[in-house]
């Protein structure tokens, strides 16, 4: 036998069986993380849910924006808010939003959660980032490890039985996902990333059908507007109104909310909507919320969009904390 002595005087076979477990160890563990940061057991999927599996995971490798995808609408996915009750995902259209499915056992989401946090500070109301944890505990599990990190500014909702993670199908953890304002997937990226340093979104550039600029440059015709109307009449529009010099949006759901988008989407305010959405001009609407003042006036006045030469069967007048915008609208 021979013992192991100082460092120095050590056979180099023994040097090289330490090396060899030293690695052998270090892959170990990097193996356990990977494996702890899966979405979800695979003793209890569907039949073809592995296929699905491994196809998302080649479509969706790490550190890439995905578009593969592009234009699947958001999922009606019913989720759980801390002392609210259930609420579905599409509460949210109206804004783009940022999904991020992470799990308070997962390494790499814990480590990007502070930087989506401050994104949805930054971006304020122009961005809802809102983060679905995947725990099967649901808010049990999700309370206590918010007491110990703490998140302020993004929204964080519960998936216990990771419906998410399955629809989607996610290859693992952390999975973040861009819709645009009309519920339409822009993009997906899997594993960790510094949201909020620039350039982390600068693939949304362009890409927003639901904002007022970016509607403008993207699809900047007649047809195109057709066609983000019928994305947006999916997810319950059911009247729009538009303007340019500056770009501005409002789209009305009734009974839920009033979505107005200024200055080409830099500045969104959301107002509690009628519950009947009228489709006979004239009407107007006063509305006062959170601090903000609406008046929205529509007319029986025909009204070309003057960016795509659409006709529209009303002229709007909008004034929005006292300023006043002017464009066209209709009912979808």
């Amino acid at each position: 036998m021979i013992a192991a002595g100082p460092l120095p005087k050590r056979p180099p076979h023994i040097e090289l069986e330490l090396s060899v477990m030293h690695a052998l160890s270090t892959i170990l563990a990097a193996s356990l993380l990977v494996a702890a940061c899966e979405a979800s057991p695979r003793d209890t999927e569907a039949p073809g849910a592995e296929q699905e599996r491994e196809t998302a995971a080649q479509a969706a490798e790490p550190g890439t924006y995905d578009r593969s995808k592009a234009g699947t609408p958001m999922p009606d996915t019913t989720l759980l808010r801390r002392d609210e009750g259930p609420m579905s995902l599409q509460a949210y259209l109206g804004t783009p939003t940022l999904v991020n499915l992470w799990a308070t056992w997962c390494a790499p989401c814990i480590a990007e959660m502070p930087a989506l946090d401050r994104l949805a500070e930054a971006r304020g109301g122009g961005l809802d980032v809102v983060l679905v944890s995947q725990d099967s505990g649901g808010w049990e599990q999700i309370s206590p490890f918010l007491e110990r990190v703490p998140i302020e500014h993004a929204v964080v909702l519960a998936d216990p039985d990771m419906d998410l993670a399955t629809g989607y199908p996610a290859p693992g953890l952390p999975m973040t996902i861009l819709y645009d304002a009309a519920g339409k997937e822009l993009w997906r990226y899997a594993g960790p990333n510094e949201w909020d340093e620039e350039g982390a979104l600068a693939e949304e550039e362009g890409a927003d059908a639901g904002d007022a600029g970016d509607e403008s440059a993207s699809a900047g015709d007649a047809g195109g507007q057709a066609a983000a109307d019928t994305g947006l009449r999916a997810h319950g529009v059911r009247y729009v109104a538009r303007g340019q010099e500056p770009g501005w949006l409002a789209t009305l759901v009734p009974g839920e909310r009033l979505t107005v988008a200024v200055d080409y989407g830099e500045t969104e305010v959301r107002f509690p909507a009628p519950a009947q959405a009228p489709r006979k001009a004239p009407f107007s609407f006063e509305l006062e919320d959170g601090g903000h003042s609406l008046s929205l006036t529509v007319r029986d006045e025909s009204c070309e969009d003057p960016m795509s030469g659409r006709a529209y069967p009303h002229s709007v007048s909008l004034t929005l904390d006292g300023r006043t915008f002017r464009g066209c609208g209709t009912a979808l």
